[in-house]
């Protein structure tokens, strides 16, 4: 379990390396130059609350206390704080529930590694993150730091670590390490920087084909490009993340993902095991399609698959977490091989969305506010008539679709 103060918070990426030698790396602030104070910090809430991050610290063992979140700064239930050490000229903030630009001149983190210390100042309590070649440290006493550390030295006494500390392993230039999924107890130093973004739906762990390969969907962020079913590219305007709790989720089997295994709706569909959330809509193609419905590509909802062999119900083992995507309308795109669909805001979506998801969706897609359903990628096809459909490939020993 992660280590979290004030009930949630905990540091969920970090980007300490922006710069690569010979050219490249990442540019945070995106004014067209990578500097070494692209650097940032990723603080997600993993509470069902909202949290006030106002007056946390965060203090680094060579300088001391070098930020301090301002007054007003709540981060909402699943949301997701930045901090950057310094925006360039022309450059911008990421896009984030919070962000924030410490304003410093200079790289701070270590690039062969560190410590990330975050401050409680009122409750007296602090959580240790480190990477790259840094122990732990004690920032009461740092008997073990491998370097000097004045920064430390007016560490507040007397204040109480929350957890044994979280060491995010070693680092990549360019890239961050990040927790997979987010709130998770994984870290993955090997994937794109994904600030202010989640590193429903799709259940993570699922590949999402794009332009540049497969890519896990929790570490999609918005403005990346995924590949549709039709042989065109999107970009993703929304991503969001819900967390599940296994424990919770005990006798409420109809909320838990559809596990498609290998294969399950023809050859290489899915290439290797699929889950996704219940509603989440999955494409099928073909001649029966057109004799059913008047077209040849319908989409049928996932748990309505589970009299087809190989498909079933599955609870994960402890935490796990549903990814929306969303592009600039309702399309398809392809998770491990098998064609579906991209979030639907339509009623059941809209009454499942936690609130303030849903703000941030009217915000990018105001047109999505008017009453009614939008326009949808492919006909639906509802349970009995989805069911009947998926009976009658079974009986013909027809895959369910025909898209490589």
């Amino acid at each position: 379990m992660a280590d979290a103060l004030r009930g949630g918070l905990i540091i969920n990426e970090i980007h300490p390396q922006p710069v690569v030698s010979g050219g490249g790396g990442y540019d945070t602030d995106q004014n067209g130059s990578v500097a070494a104070t692209d650097e940032f910090v990723e603080f997600h809430n993993i509470s069902d609350s909202a949290i006030d991050m106002s007056g946390l610290q965060l203090w680094d063992p060579g300088v001391g206390n070098w930020f301090t979140f301002p007054q007003g700064s709540v981060l909402p239930a699943g949301g997701f704080a930045i901090l950057v050490t310094n925006i360039g000229s022309g450059g911008s903030l990421p896009q984030a529930d919070l962000a924030f630009s410490a304003g410093r001149p200079g790289a701070l983190m270590n690039n062969l590694g560190d410590n990330i210390i975050l401050h409680d100042p009122v409750a007296g309590e602090f959580t240790v993150t480190g990477y790259g070649d840094w122990p732990l440290v004690d920032p009461q006493n740092p008997v073990n730091a491998p370097a000097p550390v004045p920064g430390l030295a007016t560490f507040p006494t007397g204040s109480v670590q929350i957890g044994e500390g979280e060491h995010f392993g070693p680092l990549i230039p360019g890239q961050s390490i990040q927790r997979i999924p987010n709130g998770g107890d994984v870290f993955d130093n090997a994937t794109p920087p994904t600030p202010g973004a989640a590193n429903l739906c799709f259940v993570s762990g699922a590949m999402i084909r794009t332009p540049d390969g497969p890519r896990r969907v929790e570490t999609l962020t918005v403005g990346d490009k995924v590949c549709t079913a039709s042989g065109g590219v999107a970009t993703l305007r929304w991503v969001g993340l819900r967390r599940m709790e296994a424990d919770a989720l005990q006798q409420m089997p109809q909320l838990w993902p559809i596990a498609f295994e290998a294969d399950a709706l023809g050859p290489g569909l899915p290439g290797e095991r699929l889950l996704l959330s219940p509603h989440h809509r999955v494409l099928v193609s073909g001649p029966i399609a057109r004799r059913m419905f008047g077209t040849n590509e319908v989409l049928v909802a996932a748990k309505e698959f589970l009299e087809l062999s190989g498909v079933s119900r599955e609870l994960p083992a402890g935490t796990f977490f549903y990814v929306h995507l969303m592009t600039d309308s309702h399309d398809i795109v392809l998770a491990n091989g098998v064609a579906a669909e991209t979030l639907y805001l339509g009623k059941v979506t809209r009454d499942s969305l936690p609130p303030a998801s849903l703000v941030e969706i009217l915000a990018i897609f105001p047109d999505l506010a008017a009453a009614g359903d939008p326009p949808s990628a492919r006909v639906f096809a509802g349970g009995r008539s989805g069911r009947h459909l998926i009976r009658r490939h079974q009986q013909n020993g027809k895959a369910l679709q025909q898209v490589s």
